[in-house]
């Protein structure tokens, strides 16, 4: 596809980029699961990575694979209330007929959410559904009527850490009982952050989940980084030099959002594609992409942490950015149970990783050092502006340590917050 004078990078969270790369295996794999049918592994999936990996990204990938197969694809997203309510009204919708829009070859349908695959046996299957059955219902009648046709349904939810605890079980039993129990072609596949692994994932009542094929998105390794910057350029009838390439594949951090920024930076500071990308505008390019993370990932990375897990950070921004486990404990207020949890979470959600694994992964001689989700400086500058009322998170009293007990940190998606109490507490969550 030629773009003429049209920018090829999408610096926007969830928006197709015109080149994907290092994404073929798990798209592989998922086609293979769907081939297979309900008894594949790989049929149910869960992928997880941090903000700028690539989550939504990958999930219409994958349900524009099902829809050419002749799937029925429903794809919804769990950050506002009512998922279950939402997907009920998207199927109903598409079974009115109305509001439909083609994609041009007159073979996918899409419908409020629900597309619809080249078998035009799907538009009748939509309408054996009927108004007020309940969601289990639904998606029984809708899975058998497509695997009437020799298809079936794949439900895509996004932002499933986002979901309310309660609707999100209902799903799950439901999803459960009609794939699972019943053996329908009822696949799924669901996009979150990490920290669902300390959430949902840890809770034994959200079986179905944890039963699923549990993905962690890989980074984007620098040949793969370097193959999308020089292919992008390309599809916008633009130069790069080798060297410019290099410098901005060696930027991105294996992030897929932080190389559309890179790449976005780039081709405007450079003025393409009526010039070239040197290393001047790649350069140029880093530093602002640097600003701009710190704005949209690292701080609202930073914001969403405890305070145990920050005074974490701020031991190793302290020791210059990277220390072993037996530096970092040394000296520490906080015990070292507390220590590991704080290090599970933060490595969890890319915000630290072990610079020396392939010599001590798990020992006291493991180096750490900061991840792709959060930057050395964005700590930093916490700290500097915390030092300005004579108190940090690396300088807290021993007698607040018991105040900085782990908390519950439950995700209250209707009060935009989380579990204050502490991590084991009785009764019902509380934001404040």
């Amino acid at each position: 596809m030629q773009f003429g004078t049209r920018n090829p990078f999408t610096p926007t969270f969830g928006f197709a980029p015109h080149v994907l790369i290092g994404r073929d295996g798990l798209l592989s794999a998922s086609g293979l699961a769907l081939e297979e049918g309900p008894g594949s592994s790989g049929f149910s999936a869960l992928y997880m990575g941090p903000r700028g990996s690539g989550k939504t990204v990958l999930l219409n990938e994958i349900e524009d694979h099902a829809a050419r197969r002749g799937w029925t694809v429903i794809s919804v997203d769990a950050a506002s209330t009512g998922v279950g309510e939402r997907i009920s009204e998207m199927i109903e919708w598409a079974a009115s007929g109305d509001d439909r829009s083609s994609d041009g070859s007159e073979q996918i349908t899409t419908v409020k959410g629900v597309r619809i695959g080249p078998f035009h046996a799907r538009r009748e299957s939509l309408r054996r559904v009927q108004p007020r059955w309940s969601l289990r219902r639904q998606l029984t009648e809708l899975a058998s009527a497509a695997a009437d046709s020799g298809a079936g349904v794949l439900l895509s939810i996004d932002e499933m850490h986002r979901c309310e605890s309660d609707a999100l079980l209902r799903l799950a039993n439901d999803i459960q009982h009609v794939a699972k129990r019943g053996q329908m072609p009822l696949a799924f596949a669901g996009a979150s952050l990490p920290e669902i692994k300390h959430t949902y994932l840890a809770d034994d009542r959200f079986s179905f989940f944890r039963r699923c094929e549990c993905v962690d998105l890989p980074l984007i390794d620098a040949a793969d980084a370097f193959r999308f910057v020089t292919e992008s350029v390309t599809a916008g009838a633009g130069e790069c030099t080798l060297e410019a390439a290099r410098l901005l594949a060696d930027a991105c951090d294996g992030l897929p959002y932080q190389m559309q920024l890179l790449g976005d930076h780039a081709w405007r500071i450079a003025g393409a594609p009526d010039s070239g990308i040197d290393s001047d505008a790649a350069l140029e390019s880093i530093r602002v992409t640097a600003s701009v993370m710190q704005d949209r990932v690292y701080r609202p990375t930073f914001d969403s942490l405890t305070p145990i897990e920050r005074r974490y950070l701020a031991a190793l921004a302290e020791h210059g950015g990277t220390a072993t486990r037996r530096d970092l404990g040394t000296g520490s207020r906080l015990s070292a149970a507390q220590m590991a949890t704080a290090e599970q979470w933060l490595m969890d959600n890319a915000c630290i990783e072990v610079v020396n694994a392939h010599e001590h992964p798990a020992g006291p001689e493991a180096e750490i050092g900061f991840g792709c989700a959060l930057a050395a400086s964005t700590v930093a500058e916490r700290i500097e502006i915390e030092s300005g009322y004579g108190r940090t998170e690396a300088t807290v009293t021993h007698e607040s340590a018991r105040a900085l007990s782990p908390r519950c940190n439950h995700p209250m998606p209707r009060a935009r917050a989380r579990c204050i109490l502490r991590l084991g507490h009785r009764g019902g969550h509380r934001s404040r």
